[in-house]
């Protein structure tokens, strides 16, 4: 097995319903760097990509990747063509273009010194949320102990758990995200959602618990109306970064993905889950490559429609730590 090229990935958020080049990439290490694209195109959304190279694993330090001398133009249900204008304060290629859904998106890159690449993507429909209810739930970790410096305590969590239905379309493959607050399975218990866990070995479900995404296909519920279980937890120590306008908010967002996004996804979760980076880390398991649909490059061209919940849980997290926010 040859050593790879490190890639920048694109944070997510996200997988294709068309016909272009796909793979995973495995780069020699003694080869020449390649153009790296990433690009996320979300209905009603700018749309940017982020053009970089790969560089050789076998260098310690990693270098300056930014390409700012490319060419990127974009085709649009194959007649309109948009150019993207480099922006040096985002490092990022920038277009006036807002993509919809349905919407099928060509990009060509190329570069004096690393090549030319190319991708498509097609920007899936909107699944929308036709209703959720949630309600709070006490959990006592007994594992985890916590001081108020006096004395020690079971560690006490807030668990909402939501029921988010939707109706997937019957005429299609269908492939979702489901992002939020960070889902905590509880080992298969009563917080579980069993389509959360079809990518999941048996390991997968006891030592990878906690997820920040979770992505599936509609092969169990194809045209079929379904209700998601999903739970958002809270301990005592709640990041800043949770306030939406001064106010604890859950956002969860069910996103409609392109096929390759979804294939790129898994391939991350994959590699770099928590059983999983641990195997290949100690050399018990063959490295896993990151799928990629960029052809002559690396990276992933990927589209997403989302409909979201904002609920506001300002008042029974703090009501239930004791806590003024």
């Amino acid at each position: 097995m040859t050593s790879t090229f490190h890639t920048l990935i694109a944070a997510i958020a996200i997988s294709l319903l068309t016909g272009a080049c796909t793979s995973d990439i495995d780069i020699p290490d003694e080869g020449a760097p390649v153009i790296v694209v990433n690009l996320l195109a979300q209905s009603d959304s700018i749309l940017s990509a982020s053009i970089t190279h790969s560089w050789p694993h076998s260098l310690h330090d990693r270098p300056d990747v930014t390409v700012s001398d490319a060419v990127a133009t974009l085709l649009v249900n194959g007649s309109v063509s948009h150019t993207l204008t480099y922006n040096e304060s985002t490092r990022t290629y920038v277009s006036g273009y807002r993509p919809a859904q349905g919407d099928r998106i060509e990009i060509s890159v190329t570069s004096p010194t690393y090549g030319s690449a190319y991708a498509m993507t097609e920007i899936p429909r909107k699944v929308p949320i036709d209703n959720y209810s949630f309600i709070p739930v006490e959990v006592t970790d007994y594992n985890g102990i916590v001081s108020d410096g006096t004395s020690l305590t079971y560690l006490r969590t807030l668990e909402i758990r939501y029921s988010i239905t939707f109706t997937d379309p019957a005429d299609q493959e269908n492939y979702y995200l489901i992002s939020g607050r960070v889902y905590h399975e509880n080992g298969g218990g009563t917080c579980s959602d069993p389509i959360l866990n079809e990518n999941d070995s048996p390991l997968d479900l006891i030592f990878s618990s906690n997820k920040s995404f979770v992505v599936f296909s509609d092969r169990s519920i194809n045209g079929k109306t379904y209700t998601l279980n999903y739970t958002c937890t809270y301990t005592p120590f709640i990041p800043v970064v949770d306030f939406e306008a001064g106010r604890l908010t859950d956002r969860i967002a069910v996103c409609s993905i392109s096929r390759d996004y979804y294939l790129y996804l898994l391939s991350i979760y994959k590699k770099y889950g928590e059983l999983n980076s641990n195997l290949e880390n100690f050399g018990l398991t063959e490295p896993k490559q990151i799928f990629t649909n960029i052809t002559n490059g690396a990276g992933i061209a990927a589209a997403m429609s989302s409909d979201t919940i904002c609920n506001d849980v300002h008042d029974i997290v703090c009501d239930f730590f004791g806590i003024d926010l």
